[in-house]
């Protein structure tokens, strides 16, 4: 994500990380490639998912930290990354959730969100692959 690079030591919280909703199926999931490359380049990375959470934990270990919630992962984060199209993300309360960021960006890697919601609620969105 190069949109955070010039912020120093930056935070991600990432919703969703199995491959798809309504499954924990992490095999395939843009989680397994996306994330270690986010720790690589210097990013603490804060995820939620309703229920992958124990695989992913076995494929990614600790180099992550697990929340458990959406609102905890995405509290004090310079972006947030949508990553798996739960049904619970729909419905986010995106004012509310802008009060809890420290940046407001949200890149949406499955263009689930209202863009224009989420401009108004105050993010920088970036809607990015299925559309």
């Amino acid at each position: 994500m190069s949109a955070v690079a010039p912020i120093s030591n930056p935070i991600v919280g990432v919703l969703g990380l199995a491959f798809k909703a309504n499954t924990d199926d992490m095999r395939a999931a843009p989680a397994l490639d996306i994330l270690p490359a986010l720790v690589s380049k210097g990013c603490t990375v804060k995820a939620y998912d309703p229920v992958a959470v124990p695989n992913a934990r076995r494929l990614l270990g600790d180099q992550i930290a697990y929340m458990a919630s959406a609102s905890e992962a995405i509290t004090g984060v310079d972006a947030i990354l949508v990553l798996t199209e739960w049904n619970e993300f729909f419905d986010l309360d995106l004012p509310a959730f802008r009060q809890l960021v420290r940046t407001p960006m949200m890149v949406d890697a499955r263009r689930i969100m209202d863009a224009t919601l989420a401009t108004q609620a105050g993010f920088t969105y970036y809607g990015i692959g299925k559309g």
